[in-house]
């Protein structure tokens, strides 16, 4: 008799993600003076970079050299053989509306954007995964600055 095993990817599930948008938007939604500067398709894709080891990798490198990407610690599993999962904008788009709904975000139309802003910070980190999930989110922080194509050829891997 033999046991199959499924390993379960907590990335996708939903109260996880849905924390994982709520923690992004609140560390990365305002600069230092307070003004706003995360829109939705940003928060999106650092998301989709912070749930996939090799956008991960692949950024971090972009961000800090070919040495920092080198100190990334192994997942759990090879990622070498595993495809990518497609860029889902409709799945994010929903956890920022659930959040805006529990009065937690609000989507601020400013010219031709939608900037995320948090109105209720998170609990404070109390796991070894919200600590790992808050200092992924500040390892990329800097690609704020960067433009949305730019962004989106990174996750590419072109």
């Amino acid at each position: 008799m033999s046991i199959d095993y499924v390993f379960f990817d907590f990335r996708d599930e939903h109260f996880s993600a849905l924390f994982r948008a709520w923690l992004i938007s609140h560390k990365l939604s305002a600069n230092r003076n307070g003004k706003l500067q995360l829109s939705t398709y940003k928060a999106q894709q650092l998301d989709y970079i912070i749930k996939n080891p090799k956008a991960f990798k692949r950024a971090c490198h972009f961000l800090s050299g070919s040495t920092a990407s080198q100190n990334i610690p192994e997942t759990l599993y090879n990622i070498d053989n595993i495809p990518d999962k497609p860029f889902a904008k409709k799945d994010f788009l929903i956890k920022l509306l659930q959040l805006c709904n529990m009065g937690i975000l609000e989507l601020v139309k400013e010219d031709a954007q939608t900037l995320v802003k948090c109105l209720i910070p998170p609990p404070p980190s109390s796991t070894e995964y919200q600590t790992h999930l808050e200092s992924q989110i500040l390892s990329i922080k800097g690609l704020l600055t960067k433009s949305e194509p730019v962004v989106e050829h990174l996750i590419l891997g072109e």
